[in-house]
């Protein structure tokens, strides 16, 4: 992933006067979002993080729990029509939405890919109430 400022340059740097769109799409779709990253020792429960799943895109997670280095989280989208969601009762993610699906990660990957936290831990721990109870 590369940031706007490295493309800008990229391009203004290259000889090149005109782009394909398939060149185009290329770099728009390379694009990472400026986003302020945080480093982390430890993960705690409404920590957010981004990352990269097999073949999706980056997106951000929250964490539901972390238990000896497995970290579980649950997306965060914009997608309202999604099945079982939940509305973001957050201040940093208002207009998001938490997926009904739990993944598991290797809280050492995850580390320097923070953002800010789900500051609603109330609402958090209702959301992950849910979730399990929806897949018992």
């Amino acid at each position: 992933m590369s940031s706007l400022p490295d493309t800008l340059k990229k391009l203004e740097d290259s000889s090149q006067d005109t782009y394909r769109k398939g060149e185009v799409k290329t770099l728009l779709n390379n694009l990472n979002p400026q986003y302020i990253y945080y480093s982390l020792d430890k993960l705690r429960v409404g920590d957010v993080f981004m990352y990269k799943l097999v073949g999706g895109k980056i997106r951000p997670w929250v964490v539901m729990f972390n238990k000896k280095g497995m970290v579980g989280a649950a997306t965060l989208t914009h997608d309202i029509t999604l099945p079982n969601s939940y509305k973001s009762e957050c201040r940093f993610y208002k207009d998001s939405i938490i997926g009904p699906t739990l993944s598991i990660f290797e809280e050492e990957r995850l580390l320097d890919c923070c953002l800010a936290p789900y500051t609603n831990k109330k609402h958090l721990s209702e959301v992950k109430r849910s979730l399990i109870s929806l897949w018992r």
